[in-house]
């Protein structure tokens, strides 16, 4: 009787444990191959993708928007961690989140461009680039993890000034000296697939006290 009850209390607490891991970490891994390289990825119960893993055969990549015809919502913890081929990375619309390290390590990695249908980076996602310059954040992020761009010494953050992003950033000068934060108006005078934009330089400036000097430029959104 003893054993039973000993075999039934580790049949509980196995069920627990699974119970609470995520979907994807109970999903199996598929790939999926493209002209950039191939993707490993999980289907979540909602039919969406997050993509966990990838094997580059290029150095500019462009993340698929979908795979198998369902739309790519993630890039998992650690995506391209460590990485040491990729110089440029374009997330397509329809994603939403960056996970913790995704980029992390990445030793050559000098352009990422996000789309303005993400919401969240993790932690540390953006941290030991050390040559990631320029990085352009939408308003539509509203969380950002701890140490997100920690440790990359040329990165260069442009966000709106009223946005989650702007306030990390006010808030961790140290990790991010260098940022630009800029209002963004409508101007009928845009070229085809640019955004116009005003934008001051607060890079020097003490966030309680500083003020903005407006001057107009074009951000277009990158090609490869």
């Amino acid at each position: 009787m003893k054993r039973h009850s000993r075999i039934l209390a580790i049949v509980l607490t196995l069920c627990m444990v699974l119970s609470m891991l995520p979907l994807t970490a109970l999903a199996a891994s598929l790939t999926f191959t493209d002209k950039y390289g191939t993707w490993e990825y999980v289907e979540e119960a909602d039919g969406t993708i997050t993509i966990i893993g990838f094997t580059a055969a290029r150095k500019n990549i462009a993340v698929p928007a979908m795979i198998d015809g369902k739309p790519v919502i993630r890039l998992g913890d650690g995506l391209f961690k460590n990485n040491e081929e990729i110089t440029m990375v374009v997330i397509p619309m329809g994603v939403r989140e960056i996970g913790a390290e995704a980029f992390s390590g990445c030793t050559y990695l000098e352009r990422v461009e996000l789309p303005d249908t993400m919401n969240a980076i993790g932690d540390g996602a953006f941290s030991n680039c050390a040559v990631l310059g320029d990085l352009y954040i939408p308003s539509s992020v509203t969380e950002l993890g701890q140490g997100v761009f920690a440790y990359s010494p040329q990165i260069h953050v442009t966000c709106e000034i009223d946005s989650a992003a702007a306030e990390y950033l006010q808030e961790n000068r140290t990790e991010v000296p260098h940022f630009t934060l800029i209002e963004v108006e409508q101007t009928p005078a845009a070229p085809a697939g640019a955004e116009g934009v005003a934008k001051g330089d607060m890079s020097s400036a003490e966030p309680s006290t500083a003020s903005v000097s407006i001057r107009w430029f074009w951000r277009t959104p990158c090609r490869i």
